[in-house]
């Protein structure tokens, strides 16, 4: 995956070449929809002040026409080169001119944000990346996170990855209560980053006693969410697991200071492995990688 110092994947070519993927033959592609209300008009503001009068009305539109499928005429070429998951699909099937795409609870507007941009971006004699400034400088952080799911979804991950090492800088602004979580957690692939970026999260601020909930409503997250519950269940049982080879540790020195326990106790205590340091939370993403392995 390329980092932020990485050559762009797309300026490896000539611009002639970027006008070209969008002067060529065009595909239909036809978008699904099913979100709720609710969640459009979460999506909706969060647009706002973000995009343009058009789009905020095509958004609107979107989420009032009860899920009906929106159909996009795009420069087959240019997805192609955007979008490992779709050069794939497309050489299996090469005569394809219609292909479908399903974004879940997310409206449609965010997709077109993202294709107008590929497209824009291509047109441009140099490589323009999507405009974040705003994520620093006040702008609507969940924005630019339907931005990131609706990227996932277009199977642009090596550009998603991009916002989202920017949006980690601000999960705690955007994971700030058990409704923000949901909003969070319903978007987001059991193998998505930002899974484990929420996760992780979790587990530092229960550990602290932060989190930014009660407990009820962590099992309500839990339950709702499987693989959220499942892993963080386990981290935090590392986490138990720890503390309490470091209590026993802690005892073993106490008792020994006293004078309190003899040779053959203090072997009796030490029968089971003790850590030699209490696991910190940050070490735990390498254990959700084995842990994801096994689910």
């Amino acid at each position: 995956m390329n980092s932020f110092l990485d050559p762009h994947p797309l300026n490896n070519s000539p611009q002639c070449e970027h006008e070209n993927s969008i002067e060529g033959p065009t595909i239909t592609i036809v978008i699904s929809h099913n979100g709720s209300h609710l969640e459009y008009l979460h999506q909706i503001s969060s647009a706002n002040g973000m995009v343009l009068a058009v789009r905020t009305r095509q958004m609107r539109e979107q989420a009032e026409s009860s899920c009906q499928p929106c159909m996009i005429e795009y420069p087959r070429a240019a997805l192609l080169k955007a979008s490992p998951i779709a050069q794939e699909y497309l050489e299996q099937h090469p005569t394809a001119e219609i292909i479908g795409l399903d974004l879940g609870h997310i409206l449609p507007g965010y997709a077109m944000e993202v294709m107008d941009w590929i497209v824009t971006s291509m047109a441009t004699n140099v490589w323009s990346e999507f405009p974040t400034a705003m994520l620093s400088e006040g702008g609507n952080k969940w924005y630019y996170y339907y931005v990131y799911v609706a990227m996932r979804l277009l199977g642009m991950r090596g550009f998603a990855i991009r916002i989202q090492r920017r949006l980690d800088f601000h999960i705690d602004d955007l994971a700030s209560d058990y409704g923000a979580y949901v909003h969070l957690l319903r978007h987001l692939a059991d193998d998505d980053p930002m899974m484990r970026s929420l996760i992780l999260r979790s587990v530092r601020l229960i550990t602290q006693g932060k989190m930014p909930m009660k407990e009820g409503y962590i099992h309500k997250l839990k339950s709702r969410f499987p693989h959220y519950g499942r892993t963080l269940d386990r981290l935090l049982g590392i986490n138990k697991e720890e503390e309490r080879r470091e209590g026993e540790q802690s005892a073993v020195g106490e008792a020994m200071d006293n004078d309190e326990m003899d040779v053959a106790d203090m072997r009796n205590q030490l029968s089971q492995p003790v850590a030699e340091e209490a696991l910190d939370v940050e070490k735990l993403g390498a254990v959700m990688d084995c842990i994801h392995i096994a689910s």
